[in-house]
């Protein structure tokens, strides 16, 4: 009678253990996507002050640029609202050029920082990107919402 048990309890084991170790990589898989979730969190500029005037203080807004990447790509702002973009390179000769409101840095090497101020006067989506070589064309490039 106990070999019996001891029996049941193996089968019981052996078909268990499968869902077990889907419930193991299931678990795993949402945890890899909530961390590049909130690590995809920290791309996104500071949310843009309301009721910010021209005589304010400009909004600082940083800006990574490296192998043909901005972060973040995507930079939220106010109209009306003055802005400092301010560019750190790493890795490569790259700047920050903005044709809607007439901005742009001047072209740093890695590790360099440059930065050029404006205050968008419309509404819209603006892309950004960089003028160095092919730059632009390998995707080093993105969008100013101004709100």
């Amino acid at each position: 009678m106990e070999e019996v048990n001891n029996t049941q309890a193996q089968e019981v084991k052996k078909s268990m253990m499968p869902m077990i170790v889907m419930a193991v990589i299931v678990l795993v898989a949402f945890g890899s996507v909530g961390f590049f979730l909130m690590r995809g969190n920290n791309t996104r500029a500071t949310p843009a002050v309301e009721g910010v005037t021209q005589e304010s203080a400009p909004a600082t807004i940083e800006v990574e640029g490296g192998s043909f990447y901005y972060k973040p790509n995507e930079i939220r702002v106010k109209v009306g609202q003055p802005v400092k973009i301010v560019l750190t390179t790493k890795g490569g000769m790259h700047d920050f050029v903005l044709d809607e409101f007439n901005a742009k840095t001047t072209r740093v090497g890695d590790g360099q920082t440059t930065s050029a101020e404006f205050t968008p006067d419309k509404a819209g989506i603006f892309e950004f990107y960089c003028s160095v070589g092919n730059h632009r064309a390998m995707g080093m490039k993105g969008n100013l919402i101004v709100e």
